[in-house]
């Protein structure tokens, strides 16, 4: 028999929900309604027993059901559903747990709440962290005020959504939500829930026309208790919740729910960690966040049968949550450009970019929306893929590269294309790479289209051993597979455009890109050199030509305006200059964790896989032996000679640091990985930007000082 009925099947459905009511022994007795053929396909495969029906939420009126068999509706709809969804739900005497938000204002959850109290039906809303064991072990903590006075609480949760196991075109989607409502919504309700009414004093988002993936808020609990939410859909933060009281902070890592972390203030020096006795009420079940699950559902049951909520997020705690909420979203401001700018301007106009959730496509999104466009069309593959450009007015189309139609569906009513999408796999010569825009030029054709910039890369000349490089260098490509297939992809496109005059195909071939969210250019050096695992090759000497992204983003404008510009490659860079110059500001913290590798080294390195060995690391490694120095101490003559070549293995500070090392074997050195040196290489060859900046009238405007000034700042916020 049919008791329990969900609306959507969605990626929580699947990974959290379905896997409680199996656990429960209900889930023969569910019944999902998922119009998605492919997930109401998983549901089948990964629990039989369940009943799918795979027809969207509203048959379910005409289902014919017995409704007075039913317990309840677990809706976990998108958002903009939630509303309606409950409205009709209760209107039928079905009683609700809704999946969080309950409305995407108060001024709906406080409709939903009058009309659950009118037919005495129970509306909670489905929000997990409340059952968390971690979560009770600080409400007890509380109740028996072994915190003392409570001074501040701050909540810290960042993760990347594509790591997420969704590909919902939804989430992301404008109309949604964004962090703030999706996960803020869990820590306000637990901090109204164990402290008291919030009142907001500040809040910051990154919204700019679509959704906030990043956002802070600042308020009060009562009189004297500070409040602090920081939250990120981009990046990792500290994922904690910390309690300051007068007597110790208490921790709670969001990573772990079955502990928690007490410093008492007595004793700064010690740490304890606090495990509950009982995880569960409803039962013996692992102390995970998927457990909590399984309690909300024997929660929310045990609440049918008693209309008490004590545990449960009711209508009338929703409303207090989504007050907050309101009110930060109500002061936050949109960034827009405004005024003159000395960069280049664009037509509003109907915009498509691929690859637009990468680096450099994120950045080209950011300045269309700055300057006004409110059509940007971004296909993607995997919608989790798309945080970095949520913030943004674009629509993301899910599109197979592969497949023209596919492709027409998505460039269909645009003027401009942008093609930044390749692919990385190096499977096959038929990738998105060359067959995928080869199928953009053809759809762009078909869908009269006015102009397709293609990005390609200046590596399709690295290999030609020239130490100057244009536009008329035969190609020859460097970094295997990778190049031959841009090369390949960009002679294709200079006879497309050829061949089809009505069509203004144009290429443009960036040297090094740089600037925040670079992960070749930024990132990597500087997580390297953290874990000192950086080199120099020949002491950096090679050239790098770069180019900061922003002035990369106005070439793609310039040349996507141009007319003169079809049938032409144009070479992207700034300027040049050695690598030590380039990268050691901003890994100069690092400075003195940073070796250097010779080309002799690298030879034995790509050889034998370890760096070699010389005279002197033999010398040290047994010095530093354990044994030797007991020995040696033994002795009072050698021991005196063991100090002066102590001095001179170590000198200054080093040497107290060698007292302790002594006493230990050496460890085993981390090796620099050997491909990074086919990056940051001792070539010698330079680009030539002469065609680019006479044909586009193209100038860097962000000088190389102000590009390394913003990637340094924007490392340092990442705290990388």
């Amino acid at each position: 028999m049919i008791k329990y009925i969900i609306f959507g099947g969605g990626a929580v459905v699947k990974d959290l929900h379905l896997p409680a009511f199996k656990a429960l022994g209900k889930d023969n007795s569910c019944l999902v309604y998922e119009p998605n053929p492919i997930d109401a396909k998983k549901i089948k495969l990964l629990f039989p027993s369940v009943n799918v029906n795979c027809d969207t939420y509203n048959s379910f009126y005409n289902s014919g059901l017995n409704f007075n068999d039913l317990k309840f509706v677990l809706i976990a709809l998108p958002n903009t559903l939630h509303k309606e969804a409950c409205l009709e739900l209760l209107e039928n005497n079905l009683s609700v747990l809704c999946e969080k938000p309950l409305g995407l204002s108060s001024d709906d959850c406080n409709l939903i709440k009058k009309v659950a109290k009118k037919q005495s039906r129970v509306c909670a809303v489905a929000m997990v962290r409340r059952f968390l064991p971690a979560v009770n072990i600080l409400k007890e903590m509380l109740n028996a005020g072994q915190l003392g006075d409570i001074r501040k609480v701050s909540v810290s949760h960042g993760c990347n959504v594509k790591d997420w196991s969704w590909n919902s075109e939804t989430v992301l989607r404008d109309d949604q939500g964004g962090v703030l409502v999706n996960f803020g919504v869990h820590y306000i309700d637990l901090i109204l829930w164990l402290f008291g009414d919030i009142v907001p004093y500040d809040y910051f988002d990154d919204y700019n026309g679509g959704i906030e993936t990043n956002c802070k808020l600042k308020g009060k609990i009562g009189v004297d208790i500070e409040f602090l939410l920081n939250l990120s859909w981009t990046h990792r933060l500290d994922n904690k919740i910390i309690v300051e009281g007068s007597k110790g902070r208490l921790h709670l890592d969001l990573d772990r729910v079955d502990s928690c972390i007490w410093f008492p203030s007595e004793n700064n020096n010690s740490s304890f960690e606090i495990k509950p006795t009982l995880f569960f009420k409803s039962g013996n079940w692992k102390p995970t966040f998927e457990s909590c699950f399984v309690e909300q559902i024997w929660n929310f049951e045990t609440a049918l049968s008693n209309q008490i909520t004590k545990d449960l997020v009711s209508a009338d705690e929703a409303i207090r949550t989504q007050k907050v909420i309101d009110w930060a979203y109500s002061i936050r401001k949109k960034t827009r450009y405004l005024g003159k700018s000395i960069r280049p301007d664009f037509p509003s106009s109907n915009v498509v970019v691929t690859g637009g959730t990468g680096f450099v496509g994120s950045h080209l999104i950011k300045r269309l929306s700055e300057i006004g466009m409110l059509n940007i069309v971004v296909p993607v593959r995997n919608f989790g893929s798309g945080s970095a450009i949520a913030k943004y007015p674009v629509k993301m189309i899910k599109t197979d590269l592969l497949n023209l139609e596919s492709c027409r569906l998505a460039v269909k009513g645009s003027r401009f294309i942008f093609h930044l999408a390749y692919d990385s796999s190096g499977k096959s010569s038929e990738n998105v790479t060359i067959l995928g825009t080869r199928n953009i030029l053809k759809a762009a054709l078909l869908e009269n289209v006015e102009s397709v910039v293609v990005f390609s890369t200046a590596t399709v000349w690295t290999a030609f051993k020239t130490p100057n490089i244009n536009e008329n260098t035969p190609l020859a490509p460097s970094l295997g597979k990778y190049g031959w297939d841009k090369a390949f992809m960009q002679k294709e496109c200079l006879d497309f455009a050829k061949k089809n005059s009505t069509l203004k195909v144009s290429v443009i071939a960036p040297g090094s890109v740089y600037g925040p969210g670079s992960y070749l250019f930024c990132e990597l050096p500087y997580q390297l050199a953290k874990k000192g695992l950086f080199s120099w090759y020949e002491n950096g000497n090679g050239i790098v030509n770069y180019i900061y992204v922003d002035n990369l983003v106005d070439m793609a404008l310039l040349s996507a305006l141009s007319i003169s510009a079809s049938g032409n490659t144009f070479i992207g860079v700034d300027g040049e200059t050695d690598w030590k110059s380039f990268l050691l500001p901003l890994i100069r913290k690092f400075e003195n964790k940073i070796s250097n590798i010779t080309r002799a080294d690298l030879v034995y390195l790509k050889k034998y896989g370890v760096t070699k060995t010389t005279f002197f690391d033999v010398f040290k490694t047994l010095v530093l032996s354990k044994d030797v120095v007991e020995k040696v101490n033994n002795n009072f003559l050698l021991s005196l000679i063991g100090k002066k070549i102590k001095k001179l293995l170590f000198k200054n500070n080093d040497v107290d640091k060698a007292s302790e090392f002594i006493l230990l074997d050496p460890p085993r050195k981390l090796q620099t990985p050997i491909w990074i040196f086919d990056i940051y290489n001792d070539s010698q060859y330079r680009f030539n930007n002469l065609k680019t900046r006479s044909q586009l009238g193209w100038i860097p405007i962000v000088s190389l000082s102000e590009g390394i000034k913003k990637s340094v700042d924007w490392l340092d916020s990442k705290d990388y």
